[in-house]
C-alpha cells in the first residue's frame, strides 16, 4: 500500500510465480520488460545461492586459493549480486529502468530482511523474495504448534529440550573449543555439555556475554565484532478485536503500507527526527492478523480477532529509560510509547475503517520490551 499526496494506491502481491509477475504488470503496464528483467535476476541470482555454499564447504586454504586465482563474482551470480546493493540494481543499475514508483513496490519487503535498500544485499533480497513467490504457509494452532510437533522429534531422537533455564556462560575447553553451557537453575549454577553449541542468540549476545572473558578478547572474536553493528529497532501494536474475521472483514494478508517511493531517503529523515516528533514520520508499517490466518482461532476464541503492527524505531529514543524496571518507568516513557501506538492506530484506520468502535485494547512494545523478553541486546 502506498499512501501519497494524490490518495492511496494497492498493489497486490499475488502468490505463485506467474501471477506474481502479471499482477505487477497489471499495475505497471509501460514497464513491463523491466518487471520480466528483475523477476529473472532474482531468480538466476537465488539459484545461484548453491555456489556460495559449496565455497563453504571447501577447505579454508582451498576456498583462498581458488578465490586469489580469479575474481569469483566474475563467474557467480549470487557472489556478484553480495557486492551489489539493492538500490544498485534497482536504481542505479543499467539492468532495470524502473519507476520510482516501481522500485518502491519491488523493495517493498526489505523489513522482513531489517536493511533499507541502500544497505542490503541484492543476494539477499532475491533470496527472500523467491522464497515468498509461490506464497506462505501460516501453522493451524498458531505458531506454538511448531515447537510442540518438533519437540517429540528431538527426544525421540535422545535429545532433551530444555527451558526457563537461562543460559549464563557458553563452556570452552583447554583448547578453546566449546565443550557446553552453564544454565541458572533456579540459583544453581549447572554445567551442560556437548560435543556442538549452536547459538541462536545472536552474534553480540554470544560473543559479548555468552563467552567466557578470556575468549572475547581474542583478535578474532574482536574482528568479527567490529565488522557489524546492531540492527534497527523495532516497535510492536498489539489490537484485540470485537469481531470474528467475517465480521470485521479481515483477510489472511500481510500489508506493508508505505509514505514515499524513496524508501531510504524517507527512513533517514524518520531516524534523524527527534524522538518527541518521530512517530508523525514513522515511513513504513507492517500489519497482519494472525487469527485471520489460522482457521482454528474461532474454535478457541470465538467472537475475539487480533491485529499486530510492526514499524521501526531508534533504541536510543528509549535507551534513557533501560536502568528502569519493567512496568515502572516514567510517564515520559509511556508518553513516547502511545505517541507511536496513536501513529499505529491511525495508520490501521484509514486501512480498515470499519474497525472503527471494535478496538477491546492495545498494548505497544518498544525496543526494551524486546530487550526484556527476548533478551534483544539492544
Amino acid at each position: 500500500v502506498l499512501e501519497g499526496p494524490n490518495g492511496r494506491k494497492e498493489f497486490p502481491m499475488y502468490s505463485g510465480e506467474k501471477a506474481y509477475i502479471q499482477g505487477l504488470k497489471e499495475k505497471f503496464p509501460q514497464e513491463e520488460a523491466a518487471i520480466d528483467k528483475y523477476v529473472k535476476l532474482v531468480k538466476v541470482v537465488s539459484r545461484g545461492a548453491i555456489h556460495a555454499v559449496l565455497l563453504k564447504m571447501l577447505p579454508l586454504r582451498l576456498a583462498q586459493l581458488i578465490s586469489k586465482c580469479g575474481p569469483l563474482t566474475r563467474f557467480f551470480p549470487f557472489l556478484r549480486a553480495s557486492t551489489q546493493s539493492l538500490a544498485d540494481v534497482l536504481w542505479q543499475g543499467p539492468q532495470l529502468p524502473a519507476s520510482p514508483e516501481l522500485r518502491a513496490v519491488l523493495s517493498y519487503i526489505f523489513p522482513t530482511y531489517g536493511v533499507t535498500p541502500n544497505h542490503s544485499a541484492f543476494s539477499m533480497h532475491a533470496l527472500v523474495v523467491d522464497h515468498y513467490i509461490e506464497g506462505a504457509f501460516y501453522p493451524r494452532g498458531g505458531t506454538s504448534e511448531i515447537a510442540f510437533h518438533t519437540i517429540p522429534v528431538i527426544q525421540r531422537a535422545g535429545g532433551a529440550v530444555l527451558t526457563h533455564a537461562t543460559v549464563q556462560s557458553v563452556l570452552l575447553d583447554s583448547a578453546g573449543k566449546a565443550c557446553g553451557v552453564t544454565v541458572k537453575n533456579g540459583q544453581e549454577l549447572v554445567n551442560i555439555c556437548c560435543p556442538i553449541v549452536i547459538s541462536d542468540a545472536g552474534l553480540f549476545n554470544t560473543y559479548k556475554y555468552l563467552l567466557p572473558e578470556n575468549a572475547r578478547c581474542l583478535p578474532g572474536v574482536k574482528q568479527q565484532l567490529e565488522m557489524v553493528r546492531p540492527g534497527l529497532g523495532a516497535f510492536s501494536v498489539f489490537i484485540s478485536l470485537r469481531g470474528t474475521k467475517e465480521d470485521l472483514g479481515l483477510q489472511s494478508t500481510n500489508y506493508f503500507v508505505c509514505f514515499d517511493t524513496d524508501l531510504d531517503k524517507a527512513m533517514e529523515h524518520y531516524l534523524s527526527a527527534p524522538r518527541e516528533k518521530a512517530a508523525a514520520h514513522v515511513p513504513i508499517f507492517f500489519i497482519s492478523s494472525s487469527s485471520a490466518k489460522d482457521p482454528t482461532w474461532e474454535d478457541r476464541f470465538p467472537e475475539r480477532s487480533t491485529m499486530i503492527v510492526l514499524m521501526p524505531t531508534c533504541y536510543e529514543w528509549f535507551e534513557e529509560w533501560r536502568e528502569e524496571a519493567k512496568g515502572r518507568r516514567s510517564s515520559d516513557y509511556e508518553t513516547l510509547k502511545n505517541s507511536f501506538v496513536e501513529a499505529s492506530l491511525s495508520v490501521v484506520m484509514r486501512l480498515f475503517p470499519q474497525l472503527e468502535g471494535k478496538v477491546d485494547s492495545v498494548a505497544g512494545g518498544s525496543p526494551l520490551t524486546y530487550q526484556f523478553y527476548l533478551a534483544a541486546p539492544r
